[in-house]
């Protein structure tokens, strides 16, 4: 009975040796190397979690500093102070009883307008006479450091009282320096020149130095405003602001800074990182059909910050703005290099400097 050869032998037909089988051995498989240039397909969700962890922690070590800031801005737990604009320290609860004659005077500062660019003072007061009251002239000057260009004087704002008036109250409005496109970064600073001049019913003018001027009377300021907060006033050497053409020394010039509350800036701040960290992770993990269909709602997403953070009319273009369109213009780009790619690989065509599979 003949044998079987196996299937993997060959038969060598010589008729010298007959029909055998010869072993041949079977040839390796050659495998070609591939090298990809394409990044593995969790390369986006370790960048996302990247983002996300180190986003988790910048808001997670921020929150008790913005905390602490809301919670003493919205629920008052922080009273504003009064200041004596003489000492420039904060008024003490116990005051000791002033017989001698005296004029008071409270600033109020109540409203800081971007738009304007005004400040509004509430100034009010009294006065106690042992015989008749001067009359008296108070001026308020909207000073700055320019006195070496500045031809003329500053803006003002006069309060007179007649000799009868004892009791007062008026608003007055100054312009204020101020970057309203920094915003929530914006700071506000006022230089506030002071000038009290007083006339006996007799026609005599009382002195107007600084040390006359302590002696009778009392002028403290408060921040009354509920989106600024004041940094303590400083003085100002009254012949920094000086310019040749004044018709006097001012006796009195205070630095008034104002800031918008720390809350506030944090928050801004980590909105924008948030709502930007969201739409770079919807570019590396959505499918491009999801994309295209949700765009349009991240987009709007993004914009809708701005209504949580400006809560004011802006003039112009704030800094929240142009983050918020920086983020927008950078996930549209990143939409249109997605669509390229996308369109290449349906297209079939091939490009010398793209490595295709």
């Amino acid at each position: 009975m003949p044998e079987k050869t196996p299937p993997d032998h060959k038969q060598d037909a010589s008729p010298e040796h007959g029909t055998r089988p010869v072993a041949t051995a079977a040839k390796p498989t050659r495998r070609r190397a591939r090298h990809s240039t394409k990044p593995k397909p969790e390369t986006g969700y370790r960048i996302a979690l990247g983002i996300a962890a180190l986003l988790a922690a910048v808001v997670i070590l921020s929150l008790p500093f913005a905390f602490s800031s809301m919670g003493s801005t919205l629920l008052a737990q922080q009273r504003n102070p009064f200041f004596d604009l003489y000492t420039l320290q904060a008024v003490s609860s116990t005051v000791g009883e002033d017989t001698t004659d005296r004029s008071y005077f409270n600033l109020g500062v109540t409203n800081i307008d971007p738009t304007t660019g005004l400040v509004t003072l509430a100034l009010s007061g009294n006065r106690t006479c042992t015989a008749a009251c001067p009359k008296v002239v108070v001026t308020f000057l909207a000073l700055d450091d320019n006195a070496a260009e500045r031809r003329g004087l500053p803006p003002f704002a006069t309060l007179t009282l007649a000799a009868d008036e004892r009791v007062f109250s008026e608003s007055l409005q100054l312009p204020v320096r101020g970057q309203p496109s920094l915003y929530p970064f914006d700071t506000y600073e006022l230089w506030l020149g002071l000038q009290i001049d007083a006339t006996q019913a007799d026609g005599q003018k009382l002195g107007v130095s600084l040390d006359e001027l302590r002696q009778r009377t009392v002028i403290t300021l408060q921040n009354q405003t509920s989106q600024f907060s004041m940094a303590d006033p400083v003085a100002i050497d009254p012949s920094r602001v000086a310019a040749a053409s004044d018709p006097g020394q001012l006796p009195l010039v205070v630095a008034l800074e104002f800031t918008r509350p720390d809350y506030l800036k944090v928050l801004a701040v980590l909105l924008v990182l948030l709502i930007s960290a969201s739409g770079i992770i919807a570019l590396l993990t959505r499918d491009i059909n999801d994309l295209l269909l949700g765009i349009g709602g991240l987009i709007l997403g993004v914009w809708g910050i701005r209504s949580v953070l400006v809560n004011q009319p802006l003039p112009g273009v704030s800094a929240v703005d142009l983050a918020l369109s920086y983020v927008i213009l950078f996930l549209l780009l990143g939409l249109i290099l997605r669509l390229i790619g996308y369109f290449h690989h349906r297209s079939g065509i091939h490009w010398p400097w793209i490595h295709r599979e």
